[in-house]
């Protein structure tokens, strides 16, 4: 639902439908692109069976998370995070 009222809000502020959805994908894609890795490193987890592959890919999910921390603890992003549209 966050998306769709971030989206909603651009279309409002913006006449030009092009820049509306411009504008409301380089806001949604870092937290959509955070889901996306997160869900495919769960399933690398739970779908290698060594002990070996586990690890790497354990290490691999943490990398990504600390990289996406400033991005998911900025003001917008946690409104992004809990739903609520951008200003």
């Amino acid at each position: 639902m966050g998306g769709a009222s971030t989206l909603a809000r651009a279309l409002r502020h913006t006449p030009d439908i092009t820049e509306a959805f411009t504008r409301h994908g380089a806001y949604v894609r870092p937290f959509t692109q955070i889901s996306q890795r997160a869900t495919a490193r769960t399933v690398q987890y739970f779908t290698h069976t060594g002990r070996k592959e586990r690890l790497t890919t354990l290490t691999h999910g943490l990398g990504e998370l600390a990289a996406t921390l400033p991005a998911a603890l900025s003001r917008s992003g946690r409104r992004s995070l809990i739903g609520q549209a951008a200003p």
